[in-house]
């Protein structure tokens, strides 16, 4: 098949979903309004507009509309601050109409359009007016964006009711949107998934040996994005600073945060003001290849977003074997049984968080059944490529149809 997809070239997930097909065989094309950073293996990368426009009114009101992170630059002017997202997309919408998207589309022929986050790159597809389309949600695009203002919502009912399918990784998504408005669609569950390379780096994992861990100390990694407040990476750290002191009693636990953003800076000075010392690692951006590995030496993963759909980091943590301490949220719900294979906690409470490290650092035993429960819990439910081969079935369902 011949498939177009249209979202941030920059987003792994979206780098994920078309190497794959591009693997498989497909000829694979990617539409976005920037070109990549770096080439994509297999993909035929398309850029609408190679630089930014130079009109400054045109940078304030459309240098947000690119949400989840597709934009080269961001003007730093007070306006910038204060233009409606809904505003912004809309407008960005019109930038891919007016620099070509149709015509690009109609020229590369695809079976398949589809369009990746609701309210972004699903929303800028549909200026293609091509079908059959296809848009995914993934979370944050139908959980906050269409549920802030009456715009967002109206936004995310029409790229709904222009879609021939869609999809979404979580029971909640899914919902939300069939009372958005999807609900005459084909709605669809597919998770993004694990590789098996995690799954087979699981052998290695320190929970599924004897003894606590490695001489650096107890290990708790987070592999969320430092760009945004709706991690809470600074509660992570603020947690940390509990299980360190005196009456936590784990001075000699350490926390690796990988992952980069705009956030970073602020969340360093945090974890110096909280004298976290060198009990906390700042990692930086690290290639997907090597997160197993290191998601290996570590026995606890946390994420305590504010809100999240299925997180592809915890699905990966868990099949290495880390025990996952996640935000007490519907989608996380899905996967961990509190006190069971993982522990869920409040997405805003420190000493909640600290509390559920403290004790998963101290049992071992709890930590090494939740590995092997949850190994086998990724083999059935999150596999990527058995969750890609379904998605495949569904574009040859569309596109003889």
């Amino acid at each position: 098949m011949r498939l177009c997809f249209v979202g941030d070239p920059d987003s792994i997930h979206v780098q994920r979903w078309a190497g794959h097909f591009a693997g498989r065989g497909h000829e694979v094309h990617l539409v976005s309004f920037y070109p990549p950073r770096a080439p994509l293996e297999g993909v035929r990368t398309h850029a609408l507009y190679s630089r930014p426009p130079e009109s400054w009114l045109w940078r304030r009101v459309a240098g947000r509309g690119e949400g989840t992170g597709g934009g080269r630059w961001r003007p730093q002017w007070g306006a910038y601050g204060r233009v409606p997202p809904s505003l912004a997309r809309l407008v960005t919408w019109l930038r891919y109409r007016w620099q070509g998207i149709e015509r690009l589309v109609g020229d590369i022929r695809p079976d398949i359009l589809h369009g990746h986050y609701i309210t972004d790159y699903a929303l800028y597809a549909t200026a293609a007016r091509f079908h059959p389309f296809v848009a995914t949600a993934w979370g944050s695009d139908i959980l906050i964006a269409a549920q802030g203002s009456p715009p967002g919502r109206a936004i995310a009912r029409y790229v709904l009711g222009k879609a021939d399918l869609i999809t979404a990784d979580s029971d909640q998504v899914i919902a939300r949107m069939r009372e958005l408005g999807g609900a005459q669609k084909e709605i669809v569950k597919i998770v993004l998934g694990v590789d098996r390379s995690f799954v087979e780096a699981a052998e290695g994992s320190v929970n599924r040996r004897k003894g606590s861990s490695r001489h650096v100390g107890p290990l708790v990694i987070s592999l969320r994005s430092l760009d945004s407040p709706l991690y809470n990476v600074d509660v992570i750290l603020r947690a940390m600073a509990l299980v360190c002191s005196a009456s936590g009693g784990l001075p000699q636990a350490r926390l690796w945060v990988a992952g980069d953003g705009r956030l970073r800076p602020g969340l360093e000075r945090l974890a110096a003001r909280l004298g976290l010392g060198e009990s906390v690692r700042f990692l930086g951006h690290l290639p997907h290849k090597e997160i197993a590995s290191l998601l290996a030496q570590a026995a606890v993963y946390v994420s305590v977003p504010s809100s999240d759909a299925t997180s592809a980091a915890l699905l990966e943590a868990m099949a290495v074997g880390c025990f996952p301490i996640a935000s007490a949220l519907p989608a996380n719900g899905e996967w961990i049984e509190d006190g069971a294979n993982g522990f869920l906690v409040p997405p805003g409470s420190p000493s909640s968080l600290a509390e559920a490290i403290v004790r998963a650092l101290g049992d071992p035993q709890l930590r090494q059944a939740a590995a092997a429960c949850n190994l086998e819990l990724i083999r059935v439910k999150a596999l990527w490529e058995e969750n890609m081969a379904a998605m495949e079935g569904w574009y040859q369902r569309l596109s003889s149809s």
